[in-house]
This record gives structure tokens, C-alpha cells and sequence, in this order.
């Protein structure tokens, strides 16, 4: 089909309305534009074929691309003038940004518009695809604004330059259709009432009105997918009948208030309105549509980060070319899962020349896909949207579903094992200790910490500088250093503290500390197991990728001596059903806990799958501060102590993710979200009993033992106190509460009065353990020492689900070098 500009504001426009889309130009500089322009092709390389042409400007106010040619898919868009096509010239293209209401995002007091609501380019790159089909890159000239002129005039003295010529970024986005039916009626009126009853003290002073809010928040349970929205509308059902006569949204503002406040947040109801304590949940999603908003993080004073003046381009991707299946193939060795330990195990094995598919049930996100949208980012690289939760709720899970698994985001932490990293007590209660003991696993020590080191080599892993801890950083170990003075115990003393190490790029490209880490690295700067492993296999050593290919069970069969032999994978491919993947020398599992597991019970092997789930458990701990801290200016975690029993970190998140995190209701909440460069922030982590269970469905049962929230508890407290050490006036803890504990209360009594179950209190965990425990007797254990699954030939193991008990620390590096002190003998498989 041929596409003519000229026709734009008939035809095109008239679908950007329709399907509730915007038009974005976005000012970048030089080295951005080199990048994004790379980064843009990268992204849609095998999708669509590119044409380019140069013009040059024929006329002021019009953008001039004579015969460019526009080659597509061949598939058509039902005729009304936007899509990908079979190939046609592009005539003149004028995009009248006045009459159509194109947005320009030029950044704030850039000063510099379009004449005449006319967009002006001299080079444009337009791929088409059927997910985006509108992208114009190139290089424009845009005029200065009269009152910006005036407005620089009488603020320095001076104007500007009357135009300014660089490259721009037009994109179509589109936002979630048919988002406003997704809630309707009633449940749409509670979900109103009670967004109202949470900000009313400070709706007059919110930049978004109430409607708007509540568009919002459809939209962020439009991104994270319909599997939320049935959460959703029992939670909005069981709020309406807080008030079982009138219900909740037929109340006066002031009476909706009050029932919030008696059944969700009073710690004594124990009656049956208790049972609504998990309702707290919601207000992550309502705070989260609030501050995904631009409008919103700018008002509290975050500072985006490509208008820092430490931002920098990207760095060249590294593509890991990707395959896809169709049924009947077969590998050598199929490894499913590509996080820490499939992505290690992968690359040994193909570096031994196995011929090895990687299996991945996510997408393969590449860095031109990653944005800091923390909304749109947690719902694509998120399993559940980040909403994940055991199955009473107490504890969110944080799991990966992309291409490099969890090490796309996490914030790249690289703790070990070796004794003279730990404190003393931490030494004394080793974990391969309690392995040997219990679980009759002998670690050989020396093999393993040389694993560590391999690995450290290979990514490579080093402290992070000062300037990357920035001021979050600081502070917690500055309140460490003043804190410690009161203590008496030597152990606790000398405990170790610093900078974390992790592993950022170390070659030129150097983290320059975005602070979104979490969402994924837009700048290619994390050394993640896609970019460095998976792209290092597949470039150098013929390792296949998968992506989007999600397995169902493990084929076994009948072997000699009584053992079984696993033959392959049945698994689910996008536009193919279930297919059947051979493997000729062995199928290895890393999945995670929830799914290793389920596979595993799907594959007829159930015997202790699914026993000896543990976790280390982490709860965030804002304070305000009695100055200025600007902690969003440094990586999101850190610095670290080392306590033995628990570790404190610090911790600070982009807005969208401090709101949720941030415990506070009402008033409470704005006013600590809007005293944002106040704030700094830390957390707690310390490793529960191995008491969980993963079920056939991969959801976790765990209930935390009174011994373990006390644990918790005294971190917390411990916490507290190194945040007053360091000059905080007000500590916010992690209870559905929300209450403020302020210098000179009585910390226990506090803790002891908001958090006196599981679940009065946010938790989370980033590292499930355990599921497929090793052991070394076949009763009581799913492997054994070298990973291989009890009572089969060729079945192994290599992710954190073979840890018996929980190792305390951040599990990357440990989950890693497992991985490779078992898949780097020559004899493994």
C-alpha cells in the first residue's frame, strides 16, 4: 500500500484518537541520537526492512521526504492510512502540531518550539511494525519561542540563539485500549471513593484531579494485564461492603475515611473486618497511577535522569540473535531458564561444544525496549507485574520474566561466601556447614570459591566508586560509623560495612548512576546475564535462544538400572502450541523455585519437590532527614552492614517506586512523598527457616514463625537507630499502619504495637530458595551434590531451588557459582 503524509491529519490523526494514542517529539542530543539510532534498529531488527533517504530543506515549515520508500510486512491496517504495507513512496509530510494536538515533550524551560505548529526535518528514519507502526528519527531545526526569549532576556541578561538544530525522536505510543471498561459501575465507583478518601487532604493540592487519578490507575492495571483484575475487583467488592448496609461509596468523605481507618489500619481489629488488612494492598496500585505520571515525579522534585548533567548515551547493544521453534528439533542439552544459573550453565556447557537451547518463557527485552516508566517496565520484566505474593499475601515476590532472568533487574549485588567476608556469627552458622550437617552435601570449599572468583573475572564484578554510591549511600554508613560508638559487643563492631560490589561494565561504559535499576538498564550498563553470558554464548559458541517459549514438563522415560531418562521438553510457542524439543545428552532446570517446580510436578516427579522453600526477606525503611539529602542522585542499592543475623542496605527507588514502598496513608503519604530530597532510605534483609512449600502451580505456601518477625523486628529497630545516628527526625516503618516513629519514642514498644503479625507489616523477597533441596539420600532430597535430580540419568538442577536452606545474602553471585562449579567439569552430563 503507498502511505501519504499529506493525508495525516485526515487519516492518521483520526487512529491516533481512536485507539487513544499521542504523538511525542523528544529533543536528543548528539551522542543520544547515535545511540537511540542504533538502538531503534537493534530493536527492530528482522521485523521490518529500512529505507533511508537525505533531503534537503526545500522550504521553512515543512518536512520534505521526496520518494522515500517505505518497505513493511505486507500485511495491511484496514485501510485507513497507518500501518505496515507493501512498500510506497512517502510524499510531503506536514504535521500540524496546533491543529492535532502533538505533544512536544521538548523537556521543561527548553524554550524552543515549532513556527506555524510545523514540525521541520531533513532526515528521517521510519521503520514499521505491526506493534508500532509510527516512528520518524531524524535531525530538525526548531525556532525560538518569542517568550522564551524574553523569559531568558530578563532572567540572564540575554536570549538564546534564535533556533537550535539537533535530532528528534517522534513516536507514536499507545496507551492500553479499551482501558476505561476494564472497571465499571459499582467497582468503578468504589475504586473512585476510596482513591478520593486517600488523597482528599490533599486533592487542592495535587496535579492530577480525581478523574484523572483514577484513569491512572486503570491504566496501570491495564499494563500489568488482566490477571490483576480479577485481584482487583474482589479487593473493590469487599471495600464497598466495609459499610454492609449503605456501602462504602454511598458514605460522606469523612465516614469513608473513618472505616479505612478502623479496618484497615487499627492493629486491634481482630474481628471479622481484620480479614481486610490485606486491602492495603490496593493503594500500591492507586499511589502507582498516581506517580507514574511525569506531571506528578516533578512536583516532588525528582529530577529525570537525562536532565542531569551526569547522563549519558547509551551503550552499544549487545543483540543475542534468538530463534524460534516450530516442533521436532533437537539439541544436545536444553537448559530452561536463562537467569543466573540457566545463563551460566549455558554458557559452560556450550563452551564445551554441546549444541545447547535456552529455553525462556519471557520475551528478550532489548535495552531500545527499557525505559524509566517504572509502570510500563515492572508490568513487561515482572512476573504478575511485580504483584506476585505467597499465598496468604504476606510476602510480595519479586520475579524476573525476560531474557537474563532477574539479573535484568535486580541492582546487580555481588555478595559471597567465603568466611572473611561474614561476620563472626555469620561464620560461625556457615551455610555450607548446615549443609554437611543436615542435608549431607559436602561443598568442596576450595572448587566453589574458586567458582566466585571465576566468575568475579568474567563480568566483571568490583566495589562501586563513591560517586555511584552518592549521598543514600553515605549516609547509611556515616549513621553505621555513629551509631556503632554505643555498642558494646566487639563482633558487632568490627562488622563489615562498605560498598557493595556488583557487576556494572567496566569497559568504558561505567554506571553513571541512573537509579532505575529495578526497571532494567536502558544504557546497556548492567553486566547481566543476557548481555554478558547469554550474548557471549550465542555470538561465540553457537548457543541457540528461545525466547517466549515457555515449558510445560520434562518428557522421562525408562532407563537401565531402574533410572529414568529424560528425552526432551513439551513446551508452549506463540503462533505454534505445544511443540516437542529433544534433547540428546541431558535437560537441565533454572527457572526459579515457582517454576522449576512446577515443572517439575508436571513431569511426574514429585517425590519432596516443592519442600524446603526459604527466603531472605527485605522491608524498606524511609526516614526524614534534618537537611537536604538528594538521595536519588546514586544507585539504587549501595552500601551495606553486615550484622550476622541480618544485613542493613541502602536503599532508594525512582518515585513510582518509593510511593509504594512509602508506608503512610492520607495527608501522611503526600507530604513525605513531596519532601523527596529529604528523605533517604534503607532496608533490612535477613533469611527465614526452609518451612515453605511451592505447589504444583508454582505459588509458594509460607507462614513466618514468631521466631522470625522478631528477628525482623530487632533489624528494624537496629535500623532505626543507625537512622537517628545520622541526623533523621522522623523514621516511617514498613507497617500497614503507616504510624511515625520519632527521635526519642520508644522503638520496640512501637514495632511491637503496628507489627504484631506478618502481615501488619510490607515484606518482600527478590530471592526464593529451595523447591528441589539437594541431599545427599534420595528420600530426603530432589538432587543430589552434583545437582542431578535423584533416581534419573541425565536431569539436573541449577538454579537457587537446590539450596536447602536459605544463604542469607544477596543471591546472585552464590546462584552463579553454583551453576558453574557444577557445569564446568568436563564430566557433568
Amino acid at each position: 500500500m503507498t502511505i501519504d503524509l499529506d493525508q495525516m491529519t485526515d487519516a492518521a490523526f483520526a487512529r491516533l484518537r481512536k485507539d487513544n494514542s499521542r504523538l511525542t517529539l523528544q529533543y536528543l542530543d548528539g551522542a543520544q541520537y547515535r545511540g537511540r539510532f542504533d538502538r531503534r534498529l537493534a530493536a527492530f531488527a528482522g521485523q521490518a526492512r529500512f529505507v533511508r533517504e537525505f533531503d534537503s530543506l526545500d522550504a521553512p515549515g515543512a518536512l520534505v521526504a521526496e520518494d522515500f520508500l517505505l518497505a513493511g510486512d505486507g500485511s495491511d491496517d484496514g485501510g485507513d492510512g497507518v500501518g505496515a504495507g507493501d512498500g510506497g513512496p512517502l510524499r510531503r509530510a506536514v504535521l500540524e502540531s496546533a491543529a492535532e494536538g502533538l505533544d512536544f515533550g521538548l523537556g521543561e524551560g527548553l524554550g524552543y518550539g515549532v513556527p506555524g505548529g510545523v514540525v521541520t526535518l531533513d532526515e528521517v528514519l521510519v521503520p514499521v511494525v505491526a506493534e508500532q507502526p509510527m516512528v520518524l528519527l531524524g535531525r530538525a531545526v526548531l525556532a525560538r519561542l518569542p517568550e522564551a526569549a524574553d523569559q531568558d532576556a530578563a532572567d540572564h541578561g540575554a536570549a538564546g540563539p534564535d533556533a537550535v538544530s539537533g535530532f528528534f525522536l517522534l513516536e507514536r505510543t499507545t496507551e492500553p485500549e479499551a482501558i476505561k471498561p476494564l472497571l465499571s459501575g459499582r467497582k468503578l465507583r468504589t475504586l473512585r471513593a476510596f482513591t478520593e478518601a486517600l488523597f482528599a487532604p490533599r486533592l487542592d493540592q495535587a496535579v492530577l484531579d480525581l478523574d484523572e487519578i483514577v484513569d491512572s490507575i486503570q491504566e496501570q492495571v491495564a499494563l500489568i494485564g488482566r490477571d490483576i483484575l480479577g485481584t482487583v475487583k474482589l479487593v473493590l467488592f469487599a471495600i464497598e461492603r466495609l459499610d454492609f448496609f449503605g456501602g462504602f461509596s454511598n458514605q460522606s468523605l469523612d465516614k469513608r475515611q473513618r472505616l479505612i481507618r478502623n479496618t484497615l489500619l487499627d492493629p486491634d481489629s481482630d474481628g471479622p473486618f481484620g480479614l481486610f488488612r490485606d486491602m492495603a494492598r490496593l493503594r500500591a496500585l492507586i499511589y502507582a497511577g498516581y506517580y507514574r505520571r511525569e506531571a506528578s515525579y516533578r512536583r516532588i522534585g525528582f529530577v529525570p535522569p537525562p536532565d542531569r548533567p551526569t547522563h549519558e548515551g547509551p551503550a552499544p547493544e549487545r543483540a543475542v540473535p534468538t530463534g524460534r521453534l516450530s516442533g521436532g528439533e533437537s539439541f544436545d542439552v536444553i537448559v530452561v531458564g536463562s537467569g543466573a544459573g540457566g545463563a551460566v550453565t549455558a554458557y559452560n556447557l556450550a563452551r564445551q561444544g554441546y549444541e545447547v537451547a535456552l529455553l525462556e518463557a519471557g520475551p528478550l527485552v532489548a535495552n531500545a525496549e527499557i525505559t524509566h516508566n517504572e509502570a510500563a517496565m515492572t508490568a513487561k520484566l515482572y512476573e504478575d507485574g511485580g504483584l506476585q505474593t505467597t499465598a496468604n499475601n504476606d510476602l510480595v515476590i519479586f520475579q524476573a520474566h525476560a531474557v537474563g532472568g532477574s539479573t535484568v533487574v535486580n541492582n546487580a549485588i555481588c555478595l559471597n561466601l567465603k568466611p572473611e567476608t561474614l561476620h563472626p556469627r555469620a561464620r560461625a552458622n556457615h551455610p555450607f556447614d548446615l549443609w554437611a550437617a543436615r542435608f549431607d552435601i559436602d561443598i568442596d570449599r576450595d572448587r566453589f570459591y574458586a567458582a566466585y572468583d571465576t566468575i568475579a573475572d568474567f563480568l566483571p564484578i568490583r566495589e562501586i566508586s563513591e560517586t555511584q554510591a552518592g549521598p543514600n549511600g553515605r549516609l547509611l554508613l556515616d549513621g553505621w560509623a555513629a551509631y556503632r560508638q554505643t555498642l558494646d559487643d566487639p563482633d558487632d563492631i568490627a562488622a563489615p560495612a562498605g560498598r557493595f560490589r556488583k557487576n556494572y561494565r567496566q569497559d568504558g561504559y561505567g554506571c553513571f548512576q541512573c537509579g532505575y535499576c529495578n526497571t532494567g538498564c536502558p544504557y546497556e550498563r548492567k553486566n547481566d546475564a543476557r548481555g554478558r553470558y547469554i550474548h557471549e554464548a550465542a555470538t561465540r559458541h553457537g548457543l541457540k535462544v528461545f525466547p517466549r517459549t515457555r515449558v510445560d514438563r520434562v518428557r522421562m522415560r525408562d532407563w537401565w538400572g531402574g533410572a529414568l531418562k529424560a528425552q526432551g521438553v513439551y513446551a508452549r510457542v506463540p503462533g505454534e502450541g505445544g511443540v516437542w524439543i529433544g534433547a540428546r545428552h541431558a535437560v537441565v532446570l533454572a527457572g526459579g523455585v515457582g517454576a522449576t517446580t512446577a515443572i517439575m510436578r508436571r513431569s511426574g516427579l514429585s517425590h519432596n519437590v516443592g519442600n524446603q522453600v526459604s527466603f531472605n526477606v527485605g522491608s524498606p525503611m524511609p526516614a526524614l532527614y534534618d537537611r537536604e539529602i538528594g538521595a536519588q542522585y546514586g544507585v539504587q542499592l549501595a552500601t551495606y552492614v553486615d550484622l550476622g543475623d541480618y544485613l542493613l542496605e541502602s536503599l532508594f527507588h525512582p518515585p513510582l517506586g518509593l510511593a509504594v514502598m512509602m508506608p503512610g496513608w492520607f495527608a501522611d503519604h503526600f507530604d513525605r512523598m513531596h519532601s523527596y530530597d529529604r528523605l533517604g532510605s534503607a532496608g533490612v534483609l535477613f533469611a527465614t527457616h526452609n518451612s515453605g512449600r511451592a505447589r504444583r502451580d508454582g505459588a509458594i505456601d509460607y507462614v513466618m514463625s514468631g521466631e522470625e518477625l522478631a528477628l525482623y523486628k530487632r533489624s528494624l529497630a537496629t535500623l532505626a537507630r543507625v537512622h537517628f545516628a545520622a541526623g533523621a527526625v522522623e523514621v516511617y516503618p514498613p507497617s500497614i499502619a503507616g504510624a511515625t516513629l520519632k527521635r526519642g519514642d520508644d522503638i520496640e514498644a512501637h514495632l511491637d504495637h503496628f507489627i504484631r503479625r506478618p502481615g501488619d507489616a510490607t515484606m518482600s523477597s527478590s530471592h526464593p530458595q529451595g523447591g528441589s533441596p539437594m541431599h545427599g539420600r534420595p528420600e530426603w532430597g530432589v538432587v543430589d551434590a552434583r545437582c542431578r535430580v535423584h533416581g534419573t540419568r541425565n536431569l539436573f538442577i541449577t538454579d537457587a531451588s537446590v539450596f536447602p536452606s536459605a544463604i542469607r545474602v544477596n543471591a546472585q553471585w552464590t546462584t552463579m557459582a553454583m551453576a558453574h562449579y557444577q557445569s564446568s567439569r568436563d564430566d557433568w552430563i
